[in-house]
């Protein structure tokens, strides 16, 4: 598999803008619901974009000036293509930013904006704090606004040592970015085997573009426009911001260039938990992207065997 990491470069001055869904079943190996399930349905204004591979969900979910192949950070990915975040955190140039843009950690199974983490998702947050428990005595916190993203940054945080945080609510990471039309993209779930068989073939492939942007463009304007800017008012180094799988999908597609295998349209992987991308924001103002992992796999489900 293609190891190519995309890196992007940007000069100086930023446009401001914002917006910016969820998830899925278990950790590792999700089961995949029948045709026959069904869902709640999800309003435009308060989106939880995936959490559900269901033929039958209902979701509501300029440029950069130059890109080159040579590697922002002296590291070597798994066999995924994926870094952990430990290892990026650490590697960072004293005068480096972050934004770890990552997926919430494991949810109990329910849906809602109200739905929590599970026993096991808390604990995987906090050993992702423990990992990262040394350098910059505090981070930016900032989640999507659902209870298990804005939870995730607590744990997280617990496990630095940095106690309660506050946790910035920010519509940047609700998630509906990349999708065009709702009720296209809800019709063709119904129809095509379910949002994320949808989301995955239109991201490597480029079908339903009636339903979602170009991810190119779309991801270049998410960079540049929503998290680079954001990265200007913080008084932290480093950002921890939550979001969810149908954000985090297509982003480390783009981010890497397609190198990332999430083709659940193909072998049933998808996004894992605390699994995301790596901004880094130099002092000169180049980007760089890497797809990063905060767990043992980036990958959810097993790639199928070719027969």
């Amino acid at each position: 598999m293609a190891r190519q990491i995309l890196n992007l470069f940007f000069t100086a001055s930023f446009l401001t803008c914002l917006l910016a869904c969820d998830d899925s079943s278990s950790s590792t190996s999700p089961e995949v619901p029948s045709s026959s399930e069904t869902v709640e349905t999800i309003s435009s204004s308060s989106v939880e974009n995936s959490d559900i591979p269901l033929s039958s969900e209902t979701i509501e979910t300029e440029e950069p000036s130059s890109s080159a192949n040579s590697d922002a950070i002296a590291l070597t990915p798994d066999a995924d293509g994926f870094y952990t975040i430990q290892d990026v955190y650490k590697n960072l140039k004293p005068t480096d930013k972050v934004a770890f843009v990552l997926r919430h950690a494991e949810r109990i199974d329910d849906l809602g904006q109200e739905a929590t983490l599970t026993e096991n998702g808390e604990l995987q947050a906090i050993q992702v704090g423990e990992n990262l428990a040394f350098g910059d005595t505090k981070f930016h916190y900032a989640s999507s606004g659902f209870v298990r993203t804005t939870e995730t940054c607590k744990k997280i945080a617990l496990g630095r040592g940095e106690g309660d945080v506050e946790v910035l609510a920010w519509e940047g990471l609700d998630g509906n970015w990349f999708v065009l039309d709702t009720a296209l993209f809800n019709k063709y779930s119904k129809l095509r085997g379910g949002a994320w068989k949808v989301t995955a073939k239109w991201a490597y492939t480029g079908s339903t573009p009636d339903a979602f942007y170009d991810l190119k463009t779309r991801g270049d304007q998410y960079i540049s426009e929503v998290i680079v800017p954001d990265m200007a008012y913080w008084d932290n180094r480093v950002g921890i911001l939550v979001s969810h799988d149908m954000l985090l999908m297509p982003l480390t597609v783009y981010a890497t260039n397609g190198a990332i295998d999430f083709k659940f349209h193909e072998n049933g992987r998808w996004v894992n938990y605390l699994t995301g991308v790596a901004v880094i924001l130099s002092e000169s103002g180049e980007v760089s992207l890497l797809p990063v992992k905060a767990l043992d796999t980036g990958i959810m489900g097993a790639k199928k065997e070719s027969t």
